[in-house]
């Protein structure tokens, strides 16, 4: 799967109510450079911080 594949089908499981936990036991190698944006888009999608940053 290509690293654009990748991206489109984690951005579909944050748009379908998953989580960057979800995206990150589906796609760990990926998740390690691209989470940021993973967890950015978590945050826009759901208007509140994800709870790491909580701390």
């Amino acid at each position: 799967m290509t690293d654009e594949r990748i991206c489109e089908r984690a951005a579909e499981i944050i748009m379908s109510g998953g989580t960057p936990r979800s995206v990150a036991l589906q796609f760990p190698a990926w998740f390690v450079n691209n989470h940021d944006g993973i967890v950015r888009l978590w945050e826009i999608i759901n208007r509140r911080t994800w709870r790491f940053k909580d701390e």
